[in-house]
């Protein structure tokens, strides 16, 4: 059928009466269906029903993935199957038949004490928490933090609850909060309930442990002790019954004046309800402010308590500050209708309606704004009339201004002084006599000069600012201290983190308190029982020695049992140990290595076998252990000749590196190693490396120096290749006259090239020192403006196009796909010498090669001797318009002139010039 469609459909791939087996039996499809979903689309689905009767559907992709494991009706039991008597706490009783314990939607319950509706809590929360959260019995508080308060306010003292301290903790930024803080007694206080004591009992809410509840109990402790030096309590309120309560402060708060206390009272005041409260004095007309300074709540959490009951329908939202809002509003609407009954009454009644609007809309007179100026103030343009903008000069601020004259006399003054007394007025009141404005403010956005009397700096900041962040300095000094407030905390965290590690090598740490970085700790040392004494820093950056050299009473055979309880039997000792810092001579037996070590840093520091520790080697490698008997095959054969002094390992191997790196040399001629050179089976280049960083730290000894120079070693490569480089373009641009090289040459100045653009843009940004921006001005290359290179090769472009073709008019696709094409730099140049923006000895350099300054004329001129040419051989100008000659199309120009001219778009230049060579205007006409 035409116009017809039709849907085609897939069959199902599963009929009724398949089963799935899951884990709580086995499921049935009932029957096939369709559902649509959100995009509008309807999908394939099926009715299951597993063996306790539970139905559903599921759709056809989630069974053929197989993804089907149970049935979501027996792995989540509605409420009245998994907990009957959390059942009854729900205002509708259809809510527990139909869904499970888990789910997160908002019902109303009863509250279980007080028996009152609570609206809209999450199913999840209230019976992970096993309580309604009701505003007349909690306020999310705990009520061993209410008792505390409300024994805080009976006794009059100052406290702040839920104390905040920053810190950084692991690198990232953290805090700890306390309960209560006493400012006057430097007491933080701790209320504990159940789940610090008892496993289990708060998991279901924040998923933490007792160990790791009771880990950060005691770091928070030992924090306000040994970091704030603040004495600390805790307060064993597992019970939140008042007698438990009662006798837990009376035997840990004895700072306290708890002799008069009238309990009763005090336990009736925390048994109030902090909402009903902020109600009370909501509907009484205090402020939020004021509101929060009693209850002891940030103004956010008022409000944010308002609004919830608010929803909850406990608060109607009318407060006096609201009724005098509305009042105000009526009287306002009233006054305005009274006005206009007033005028309509005035009107008379035999005036039509449009007359009446004509009459309302006349003309007022006009006034002169010079009448009643207020002193100071004068005229310098006058508007239409009173209600008009105007000019005025103000004599006290010398500025000008734009006003309506009713507006400056209703004001009475100058609106930018007004501004300025107003802005010294806040300023003042803020900061009382602490800045100097040294200029005039017209408003808020404007930067004004202040003097900072405290730290005396002057500088320049907008008023609005200014009143909100105060002296930029003053608030970066800040930060710095805040920032080394951080680091300090982070170093503080750092070194009690390393304190077990010390203490497993037998370093306990024994001082009082931790005393900062830069002072020094005390260790004790576990071998002779001794303090000593180092920084924390020293410790952290793994420099410290602890005891070890001080420690003078271990003997040969301790000192072989330490060296075998630290490394087993990797390493021997072949000599007598003598004291900490006196050499000792070790052998490693997995490489076979014997060399000379200080016990002290062997120890401690770490240092074991040098051969193996630059290559990272722990394990015998067979390849290794050969490679290093070839090399160090004659070290042994000179240790045991020599029985005075032993020669060290190091010196050694520097020796044998100087002997390949001279080899190299004589076979090269010089001493720069390419990488991954091998000499002896090791890097030459790296060692080349680590001479030079020697040579610029001053590790080198003058031996050494002189040694490595006599192979001519250069010590600095980077500014050697810089002057070979620029000795090379010198010679390139003496013997080219004076010309730098390009792009479009050699690769060889390709190179060049890339080089001299990047020394441009490094001179630009201040990297390069004066001797090198001096030695490369000596050979052309300026720095003031970045593109005259680029600017000499485009003209030099142009002077070629200009030979090739005989004109300067470049088409704009000239030069695609170059970085710089042709046709787009000189219409930037033809735009920049018509608004005059180009330098004149650059427009004198394009003027002199032919670039014109108008593109559209010069393209008439050349179309214009085209045709000059064709009548000088034809003698007519009666030109076909397919007529095309060396390429110009010369018919659909002379075409399109007479169009241009039908249309009135030629200039009269353009006409008598056409004219003077003949041209006929009409097609038809005859060639005269």
């Amino acid at each position: 059928m035409s116009g017809s469609h039709t849907v085609h459909r897939r069959s199902y791939c599963f009929q009724p009466g398949d089963t799935f087996e899951t884990q709580h039996g086995t499921m049935t499809i009932v029957e096939p269906m369709r559902l649509q979903g959100n995009d509008k689309i309807s999908r394939k689905y099926y009715l299951l029903r597993c063996k306790k009767g539970h139905c559903y559907p599921v759709s056809e992709d989630y069974l053929r993935a197989g993804r089907l494991r149970t049935c979501k009706m027996c792995n989540h039991p509605t409420i009245l199957e998994a907990d009957p008597e959390f059942a009854t706490w729900f205002v509708d009783p259809s809510i527990p038949q139909k869904r499970p314990c888990g789910c997160h939607d908002k019902a109303d319950f009863y509250c279980q004490r007080c028996g009152k509706i609570v609206r809209n809590k999450s199913i999840n929360n209230v019976h992970k928490r096993r309580e309604v959260p009701c505003p007349y019995c909690v306020n999310g508080v705990s009520y061993p933090e209410r008792y505390l308060i409300a024994l805080f306010e009976h006794m009059q003292i100052a406290f702040v609850h839920q104390y905040t301290v920053r810190l950084v903790r692991n690198g990232r930024d953290t805090c700890f909060k306390y309960d209560f803080y006493d400012p006057k007694r430097r007491l933080l206080i701790e209320t504990h309930g159940q789940q610090h004591y008892e496993a289990g009992a708060f998991e279901r809410f924040s998923g933490q442990s007792l160990e790791q509840i009771q880990e950060n109990d005691a770091e928070k402790a030992r924090y306000a002790s040994e970091t704030l030096h603040m004495s600390y309590v805790e307060l064993d309120c597992r019970r939140s019954d008042p007698s438990w309560i009662r006798r837990e402060i009376t035997a840990k708060l004895s700072c306290y004046p708890l002799e008069k206390i009238d309990w009763t009272a005090v336990r009736q005041n925390a048994s109030k309800s902090v909402l009903l409260e902020i109600i009370a004095l909501a509907k009484q007309g205090v402020t939020r402010q004021k509101i929060s300074e009693i209850v002891h709540l940030h103004v956010s959490t008022v409000s944010q308590k308002l609004r919830q009951a608010q929803c909850d329908g406990l608060f109607d939202g009318i407060t006096p500050q609201l009724l005098e809002r509305e009042k105000k509003k009526r009287q306002k609407a009233q006054q305005q209708k009274n006005r206009l009954q007033k005028k309509m009454k005035d009107t008379p009644a035999k005036l039509s309606r449009r007359e009446i609007c004509s009459s309302s809309s006349a003309p007022r007179k006009k006034t002169d704004p010079s009448e009643s100026l207020p002193p100071g103030i004068t005229l310098i343009r006058s508007g239409k009339d009173a209600r008009s903008r105007s000019d005025f000069l103000c004599t006290a601020c010398g500025q000008n201004f734009s006003i309506s004259p009713a507006a400056l006399l209703k004001h009475g003054g100058c609106p930018i002084c007004r501004k300025y007394e107003s802005f010294l007025k806040d300023l003042e009141l803020k900061y009382p006599n602490e800045y100097e404005v040294l200029s005039s403010c017209q408003d808020l956005r404007t930067p004004v000069k202040v003097l900072h009397r405290i730290c005396g700096e002057t500088f320049q900041k907008n008023a609005s600012s200014l009143l909100r962040k105060g002296c930029s300095i003053c608030a970066e000094r800040m930060r710095i201290e805040r920032a080394n407030e951080t680091r300090r905390n982070l170093g503080t965290q750092k070194f009690f983190d390393l304190l077990p590690e010390f203490e497993r090598l037998g370093y306990p740490y024994s001082g009082k308190g931790f005393q900062g970085f830069g002072n020094k700790n005390a260790f004790r040392c576990s071998h002779c029982g001794e303090l000593w004494w180092t920084t924390a820093k020293s410790i952290l950056d793994g420099r410290n020695h602890i005891c070890i050299s001080p420690c003078r009473k271990k003997t040969p055979d301790e000192f072989r049992a330490q060296i075998r309880e630290l490394t087993g039997e990797e390493y021997s000792v072949l000599s007598e140990y003598q004291s900490a810092t006196a050499p000792v001579k070790l052998r490693h037996n997995t490489c076979g290595l014997v060399y000379l070590v200080t016990p002290a840093h062997f120890i401690s520091g770490n240092r074991r076998c040098p051969a193996c520790a630059k290559k990272g080697v722990r394990l015998p490698d067979p390849a290794l252990l050969e490679k290093l008997q070839n090399v160090y095959a004659d070290w042994d054969e000179r240790t045991n000749d020599d029985n005075q002094q032993y020669i060290g390992f190091l010196d050694y191997t520097w020796e044998r590196h100087l002997e390949d790196l001279t080899e190299f040399y004589l076979h090269y001629g010089h001493t720069n190693v390419p990488p991954g050179y091998l000499a002896r089976g090791f890097d030459l280049c790296e060692w080349v490396s680590g001479q030079r960083k020697a040579y610029r730290q001053g590790r080198l000894s003058e031996d050494r120096i002189r040694r490595l120079e006599s192979l001519n070693i250069i010590w600095n490569v980077p500014e050697h290749n810089w002057q070979k480089t620029y000795d090379a373009i010198r010679s390139y641009w003496i013997e080219h006259d004076h010309t730098l090289p390009d792009r479009e040459s050699s690769p060889k100045e390709l190179r060049y090239d890339i080089w001299i653009q990047e020394q441009i843009k490094r001179g630009r940004k201040k990297l390069l020192s004066s001797e090198k921006v001096s030695l490369l001005a000596d050979i052309g290359i300026r720095f003031d403006y970045h593109s005259d290179v680029q600017f000499d090769a485009m003209c030099d472009k142009l002077r070629r196009f200009a030979q090739e073709h005989g004109h300067c008019i470049v088409p704009l696709d000239e030069g695609h796909g170059e970085t710089a094409p042709l046709g787009l730099w000189a219409q930037r140049m033809r735009l920049q010498m018509a608004a005059g923006t180009l330098s004149p000895d650059r427009a004198a350099l394009l003027i002199k090669i032919g670039l014109p300054v108008n593109n559209k004329d010069a393209k008439f001129q050349n179309k214009l001797e085209k045709l000059k040419l064709f009548r000088k051989e034809h003698g007519h100008l009666r030109i076909p318009q397919s007529y095309v000659e060396n390429g110009d199309h010369l018919g659909r120009w002379i075409n399109s002139f007479r169009v241009r001219y039908a249309k009135g778009q030629l200039s009269p230049h353009q006409i008598s010039a056409l004219e003077e060579i003949g041209m006929v205007w009409n097609a038809a006409g005859s060639d005269k």
